[in-house]
């Protein structure tokens, strides 16, 4: 067995799948023939003299403003409800709809949240008990953040994002207004 088969048979099995190898995995035309470059070691790097750097290109001008930011005028109004059923029905579709849009989008909040980063995530109802639309807030928007609560209706400007294990999900989040009416 070679290396490469070792490496992935390994894997494999830290992975705990104990599927077997086929025997001619190296042979299957979908895989690319690429070889990934030889890594130098210390000492062949050590006996070359230090190439110069090459000149950084002139940066573009910046622009105006970022056609992806929530600042912007909204290109999508949807429900939180809405978005959700448009990404169950064919998220290919809802993804050439709503991914990268600017969106303002109303729910219902049914959790107010940090992800792993430490960012804030409102989750909004969908209807679907198990499923919500993850809306990622921007830091500068912790203050609303610290006065919602579960059952309030927010009022987001958001970029589109994707679906990610069955949520929907908006980032850079803006809050419009809330309303504490449940």
């Amino acid at each position: 067995m070679n290396t490469t088969k070792t490496t992935i048979a390994m894997s494999l099995l830290i992975a705990g799948c104990c599927c077997p190898i086929p025997s001619n995995f190296d042979d299957d035309p979908r895989r690319g023939t690429d070889k990934l470059p030889a890594i130098p070691t210390a000492s062949e790097t050590a006996s070359k003299p230090a190439e110069p750097a090459e000149p950084a290109e002139p940066a573009e001008p910046a622009k105006t403003a970022n056609p992806k930011s929530a600042d912007q005028p909204i290109d999508v109004l949807v429900t939180a409800t809405k978005l959700y059923e448009a990404y169950q029905e064919n998220e290919v579709r809802a993804d050439d709809k709503y991914k990268g849009k600017r969106i303002g989008c109303v729910g219902r909040v049914e959790s107010i949240d940090k992800d792993f980063m430490g960012n804030i995530v409102l989750k909004l109802k969908t209807g679907n008990r198990f499923a919500t639309v993850h809306a990622t807030l921007r830091a500068s928007e912790k203050s609303l953040a610290l006065n919602m609560s579960k059952g309030d209706v927010a009022r987001l400007a958001c970029v589109g994002g994707t679906m990610i294990m069955n949520s929907p999900t908006l980032r850079r989040c803006l809050v419009i207004t809330k309303d504490t009416t449940k």
